[in-house]
């Protein structure tokens, strides 16, 4: 009887608290009130994993790949589904020293079909789709977007791309993972570049034009001058050698015009250079180099006489006119900073995050979704994630 009696009390008891749950949730809909969203569940794909990595450390940077989606879902989404897979590199990062890894996350449901309406890349030790790449005087620098903010808690980068930004996380957005190039250092080398590039030009038209003796050059002034006697006389032929001897060039004079017309560029901005590196302070010559963008090439100078322009391909400092600070599209010269990253880690702890994220804002789910991460997302959630 005891028993009986205890059944029916519970049954009581869930009955109630079912009503009550569902009385609560027709007030909601009879007040307006839409019930709180889900996130739905993100399915896991297959791993990518390139080259061999130890099973140790493999495992290690799996496990912080799985806490990094799981924080990024559980703080920054409550709609919209992702499908998802890590990838785990063996090669190492712009340091030299650390291994890279990262989250690729497609939402819309499937993975990597549509895609582009809403991407999240979560890399750990890599700045890789951050960076471009530029060359001076045979030094290999980095490019980076000169107008960097912050938002979220970290350093923000909008691309040009519409709807692509990425976040940096570090440890302390004082001691970042690159180092910019001095203005006084860009100078320096583009003005070597130069020099050599002018050297070669010139090296490489002597070569190809043949200067007589004057002895054979003379010879040949005074045969044109005597042919023009047997075609003219009184003032019309004067006037004929009077042109004549106004366009006539030796060899040399030839060479050097041709010279002078082929090495232009460089001479011009080698000139400007010279002009900044003593003219400008000290303080000013400490500034970040910023250059504009690279798709202006530059000029490829012609003669007056038709000899086409050197074949020898001039190096990215004659496109030089002076720096670029504040211009669209700028970029900043950069180079590793070896004093960032902490020796005493294993290397396959994550020293810093990128983020990046990429939309199709004409999309209204993918629009949405960007909003909820820019709301939610929180820079300082993962850095605590970082040297563990």
């Amino acid at each position: 009887m005891n028993r009986i009696y205890t059944l029916l009390t519970l049954a009581l008891i869930v009955l109630s608290t079912n009503t009550n749950a569902a009385a609560n949730g027709r007030d909601s809909l009879l007040n307006g009130e839409t019930p709180a969203p889900k996130a739905q569940a993100w399915e896991k794909t297959p791993d990518l994993i390139n080259g061999h990595i130890a099973h140790d450390k493999l495992s290690s940077m799996k496990n912080r790949t799985q806490a990094l989606i799981r924080l990024l879902q559980d703080s920054c989404f409550n709609t919209g589904a992702a499908v998802w897979h890590g990838e785990y590199f063996s090669g190492r990062s712009l340091s030299g020293s650390l291994l890279k890894f990262a989250a690729q996350c497609s939402f819309y449901g499937q993975e990597k079909t549509d895609g582009t309406k809403a991407d999240l890349l979560i890399l750990a030790n890599d700045l890789s789709p951050l960076l471009g790449h530029y060359t001076i005087n045979d030094n290999y620098y980095f490019t980076i977007k000169a107008n960097v903010t912050s938002q979220n808690g970290c350093l923000y980068f909008q691309q040009p791309q519409t709807g692509t930004s990425f976040w940096l996380i570090t440890a302390d957005n004082t001691n970042l993972p690159y180092l910019p190039v001095t203005r006084k250092e860009y100078l320096i080398e583009a003005r070597k570049e130069l020099i050599r590039d002018t050297t070669l030009i010139s090296t490489e038209w002597r070569n190809k034009i043949t200067i007589r003796p004057a002895a054979e050059q003379e010879a040949e002034k005074q045969q044109e001058l005597q042919q023009l006697k047997t075609l003219y006389s009184g003032m019309e032929l004067e006037a004929r050698k009077k042109i004549y001897l106004q366009h006539y060039t030796s060899d040399e004079t030839f060479l050097q015009q041709t010279i002078t017309k082929a090495t232009a560029l460089q001479c011009s901005t080698l000139h400007l250079i010279d002009s900044l590196l003593l003219n400008t302070g000290a303080a000013q010559l400490d500034r970040p180099a910023i250059i504009a963008g690279q798709d202006a090439d530059p000029n490829e100078a012609t003669t007056d006489q038709g000899v086409q322009p050197t074949t020898a391909t001039p190096g990215q400092a004659a496109a030089f006119n002076g720096f670029a600070d504040g211009q669209p599209g700028a970029t900043m010269l950069v180079k590793a900073n070896p004093a960032c990253f902490n020796p005493s880690l294993s290397e396959e702890k994550p020293q810093f995050f990128l983020v990046g994220w990429r939309f199709d804002p004409n999309e209204p789910l993918a629009s949405d979704l960007d909003r909820q991460l820019r709301a939610n997302f929180d820079g300082q959630k993962l850095k605590e994630m970082l040297g563990k």
